[in-house]
């Protein structure tokens, strides 16, 4: 009966058989508990970085020290290196959920994300230029951008139904990435959002209220 049991296993598991196992009990369509953006950036980090490195490992093996040591020699960004080790940290975690292993040694791992230099805050006089130089369809959802701070799933999943122009507020319902529409990346993102007088007249002066709708594809804005 147990045959098929890979906690029956006389040999060590390897790193990619902890993945294998992680997939289909977690990446698989209908699992609701993990939004799609999710999904996709673990099983993108584990085909990309983890695997190819440490695949054919078995999971006593990894070592704190030398996984902080290969980060250390990948040449991205420190939030990118962090967002490995806390995939690699999520696996471990799951083979100990189902008794497949009983340590994770991801978390004694050092690994910094904060970034090397601080990311350029347009002024609103750059603002204002930059508004200025675009045409009208691409002006207001500029505006919408910068004056809600919405994450750009969240905008590409913008209903009508979602604005009320009456009080000046915006319900975040949904999200799109790669034109899976889905739940919002947090809780705290559902909620209204109040919209600034300036870009309720920006949008009633463009004429489109009526007509202007829109949706992702390719990472590019239609009518």
């Amino acid at each position: 009966m147990n045959s098929h049991d890979i906690r029956t296993k006389t040999t060590l598991m390897t790193v990619a058989e902890l993945a294998d196992h992680f997939r289909q009990r977690e990446l698989f369509d209908n699992n609701m508990r993990i939004t799609y953006s999710t999904k996709k950036a673990y099983a993108g980090y584990l085909a990309k970085w983890i695997l190819p490195r440490w695949g054919q490992n078995a999971l006593q093996h990894i070592k704190a020290r030398e996984v902080e040591l290969w980060l250390a020699s990948v040449q991205r960004a420190r939030t990118t290196r962090a967002k490995i080790r806390n995939v690699m940290s999520v696996l471990f975690n799951h083979a100990r959920r189902y008794d497949l292993f009983d340590g994770n040694p991801i978390q004694w791992l050092r690994q910094s994300a904060k970034r090397r230099s601080a990311p350029h805050v347009l002024t609103v006089e750059e603002v204002r230029h930059l508004l200025a130089a675009l045409p009208p369809r691409e002006r207001i959802l500029v505006f919408l951008d910068v004056s809600t701070g919405l994450r750009q799933s969240e905008l590409f999943g913008l209903q009508w139904q979602d604005i009320d122009f009456e009080i000046g507020e915006l319900r975040v319902t949904r999200s799109v990435v790669g034109q899976v529409v889905g739940t919002c990346k947090t809780e705290a993102s559902q909620k209204a959002i109040p919209l600034h007088e300036d870009f309720r007249t920006a949008w009633r002066k463009s004429g489109r209220i009526a007509t202007w709708s829109w949706y992702a594809n390719d990472g590019a804005l239609h009518e």
